[in-house]
């Protein structure tokens, strides 16, 4: 997506900002207070189903949900940050210091966390979903690019790799989440209606919920996307005819992520 000049300084800032970045410690100094104008969430999206037996009776459901905090003195466009594991990837990092969340806040950026339909605190489907505990953590470390196999890391990495307790957090921040194209979609339908009600933003996502991210600027209608900064995303959206020539009848390629296919 293109982004204008205004947003050049966001994305300096989002190249220094890595979690625990040395030159950003050593840069700001004293951390000032976060002062907030307001904190809050909603719900947005979604449909209500019916019973089949029972019209009278309804579910709410595949709906998104929003977590804000906006500054006293806000900038006039927010960052919405879009996870593909759990809202924590930008709350803390691995070692308990401040996220994304925070350094931003204290820039004076609104900060909207997301968890898209059927995922984290939006979890109520209105498809049947059974879970199936299966084995990821191993897996994760490789497909993270941490290492081949755990605990062998690879050096030079900013991970805190001798600190057990940083990745027994990183193991835990997640949610059960559908690597599916229908689940994407979804996604980006209450995405898109998220951003027209919050105002202008630009998406922070990580892995997966970058090119969902890029789904949701199609589907929003107010203009609101300002820009998409896209943390290792999987996929792209490419403006029609160009790009690769679509497939639609073949299966979408495995994404190396956190989350279990359905």
């Amino acid at each position: 997506m293109k982004t204008s000049g205004k947003l050049k300084p966001l994305a300096a800032a989002l190249l220094l900002a890595g979690l625990g970045h040395p030159a950003l410690a050593q840069a700001e100094g004293p951390k000032p207070p976060i002062v907030l104008d307001s904190t809050g969430a909603f719900e947005v999206g979604g449909k209500v189903i019916s019973k089949p037996d029972d019209p009278s009776q309804t579910l709410s459901c595949d709906h998104g949900y929003v977590e804000y905090f906006i500054p006293a003195k806000r900038r006039s466009v927010g960052l919405i940050m879009w996870h593909s594991s759990s809202t924590k990837v930008w709350e803390n990092n691995w070692e308990g210091g401040e996220g994304y969340k925070s350094i931003f806040l204290r820039k004076g950026y609104p900060v909207y966390l997301w968890d898209g339909p059927r995922v984290g605190r939006a979890n109520w489907s209105c498809e049947p979903i059974t879970y199936t505990p299966e084995y990821f953590d191993q897996r994760n470390f490789a497909a993270w690019r941490f290492g081949i196999t755990y605990p062998n890391w690879h050096p030079g990495l900013q991970f805190p790799t001798a600190n057990a307790e940083a990745w027994n957090q990183a193991t835990r921040a997640r949610y059960d989440e559908f690597d599916t194209l229908e689940n994407a979609l979804l996604q980006a339908e209450a995405g898109g209606q998220a951003i027209d009600k919050i105002g202008p933003v630009v998406a922070l996502t990580n892995s997966a919920g970058g090119w969902r991210a890029l789904l949701s600027a199609l589907k929003a209608k107010s203009g609101n996307m300002k820009g998409i900064v896209a943390y290792e995303t999987p996929g792209f959206v490419f403006p029609e005819g160009e790009g690769p020539a679509p497939e639609p009848k073949a299966p979408m390629a495995p994404i190396p992520c956190r989350c279990r296919s359905s």
